[in-house]
């Protein structure tokens, strides 16, 4: 009598990873740290939304400007936890100043999404891991600052001891930035300013608008 058959093991296959549903770039996140939109204006992107949400992946046309000014506030408060939003807000609020003077100098260099996320996690991400994209991303951001920093006569990133350097937001004193939850009346005005800034930017393909950089160096001066 032949031996029973032994049963084949059944080969082990990884689940298939679940992709993270992008966000609609033609709308503001849905939360109460965003100040108010325009209905007009929300009631047009929306619009703009249905019609344009498949095309927002595709490789963008040669010349056309894929970065921001200044970080984009949608992203800010998407980030994934309230307190990693406080951490950025608080570095936004300590670089403001050079951050300006960068714009005002420079206003055609933006930044990516991933380089601005760079900038405001330098307070929370001060280790380094050697040859990961991150530290690498990290460190290009850093030596961009710093050579603002110089410009400007205003030393060197690694002077800043962030922990215990002020926060403030024009002229006043925003600690509660250090509290959550977070509250709207102290978080709205920054990203409005985020917001508007941006949005003159942009009205400006090519030379810089001088909508803009009236609106920057009033803000420098304030």
């Amino acid at each position: 009598m032949p031996p029973p058959s032994r049963p084949h093991p059944t080969p082990q296959t990884s689940p298939p990873k679940l992709q993270q549903p992008q966000r609609n770039k033609f709308l503001d996140v849905d939360s109460t740290l965003m100040p108010p939109v325009i209905p007009n204006w929300d009631a047009a992107m929306r619009k703009s939304s249905t019609k344009n949400l498949t095309n927002q992946n595709r490789e963008p046309w040669k010349g056309a400007h894929t970065g921001y000014c200044l970080p984009d506030p949608n992203a800010i408060v998407g980030a994934s936890s309230e307190e990693t939003v406080a951490g950025q807000l608080r570095v936004l609020c300590k670089l403001w100043d050079i951050l300006l003077y960068r714009l005002s100098s420079k206003p055609r260099e933006v930044l990516t999404p991933r380089q601005w996320r760079a900038i405001l996690t330098l307070e929370t991400h001060t280790s380094t891991t050697p040859g990961t994209k991150a530290t690498q991303n990290r460190q290009e951001m850093r030596s961009l600052l710093n050579a603002c920093l110089q410009s400007a006569n205003k030393g060197q990133l690694d002077t800043i001891d962030w922990h215990v350097q002020a926060v403030k937001w024009q002229g006043r004193d925003v600690d509660e930035l250090y509290q959550l939850p977070l509250s709207p009346i102290v978080v709205r005005p920054i990203l409005w300013e985020l917001a508007e800034i941006n949005f003159r930017w942009s009205l400006s393909p090519s030379t810089p608008s001088c909508m803009l950089l009236s609106k920057v160096r009033s803000r420098q001066h304030a």
